[in-house]
This record gives C-alpha cells, sequence and structure tokens, in this order.
C-alpha cells in the first residue's frame, strides 16, 4: 500500500475454462496523480468505441476510450489511437481522496459508475475510520459514459 508501482496486464482465452495466456503489460503511460490498479472495459451497446476506466486510490478514477476492442491489446504507452487519459471521478468529501475500482453499468438513459470510496484498510489495531469516512460502495450516474457524472 502506498506505492505507485503497478501496472494493468491482460491476459487471453478462447473460453473461461481454457489456459489464459499472459499478454504482458498493456503499458499505460505512469504518472503521479493516479495508480494503475482497478481496470474496467465498459462498451456501449450503440457504438464500438471502449471506454476503459482505471484506478486510482491517489487522485481519483481516470477513463479513456479506444475506437475498438483490436486496439486494446496493442497500447503501447500513449498511442495515437487512445483518447487522452482524464479524470471522471474525484474525492472530495473524504481526507485521504481514495476514490478506487470504477465499475460502469447503463440502464435506459442513464450511465451508472459504483466506486470504493473513503478511508481504506482502517482496522482496530491501527485506528478506525471516523463515522462517515468508512471504506463504502458509492454510486453516481450520468446521460454520457464520459460523465460529467452527479
Amino acid at each position: 500500500m502506498g506505492s505507485q508501482a503497478s501496472r494493468i496486464g491482460a491476459a487471453t482465452a478462447l473460453s473461461l475454462p481454457r489456459p489464459w495466456t499472459d499478454q504482458s503489460s498493456l503499458n499505460l503511460p505512469l504518472n503521479s496523480s493516479y495508480n494503475l490498479i482497478d481496470p474496467y472495459v465498459f462498451q456501449d451497446s450503440t457504438d464500438d468505441i471502449l471506454y476503459f476506466t482505471f484506478g486510482s486510490y491517489w487522485s481519483g478514477i481516470q477513463q479513456f476510450s479506444l475506437p475498438s476492442h483490436e486496439y486494446l491489446m496493442a497500447l503501447d504507452g500513449v498511442p495515437n489511437h487512445m483518447s487522452e487519459i482524464h479524470r471522471i471521478v474525484a474525492n472530495t468529501s473524504v481526507a485521504a481522496a481514495v476514490v478506487e475500482g470504477g465499475i460502469t453499468f447503463k440502464n435506459d438513459k442513464y450511465y451508472y459508475l459504483f466506486f470504493s470510496v473513503g478511508l481504506c484498510c482502517n482496522t482496530p489495531e491501527n485506528g478506525l475510520a471516523p463515522p462517515g469516512d468508512e471504506y463504502r460502495v458509492a454510486v453516481c450516474r450520468a446521460q454520457k459514459v464520459t460523465g460529467p457524472e452527479l
């Protein structure tokens, strides 16, 4: 904990029970404002665009888009086919700014982003989080997958 020495990798298989092949890191760019953890890929049924969400523990949840699946395994740092990485959720209510693990769902005309927020990993031995700052799941919604979330 407390380290940004992380990467997001990929593994592929023809089906779930088959042997998986490690495809290595996706080579997403490192940045002091986010951590490369908790990846999630969302594809809206109305287009081929992939919305890749990750992070972050440090400064919130990040997102970028790719034009289709074929580009997902071809990432090499900051490829031309990848949109700019931008923050879609920043936590301003918890002093430690822990926001991570975003997952997107669509229901009718709204996109819902579920994520974890709060003071992570506190135990009775090291001091529990104050009331209201506990680690928990939060949700917000938007009319576009890219936000802004409400």
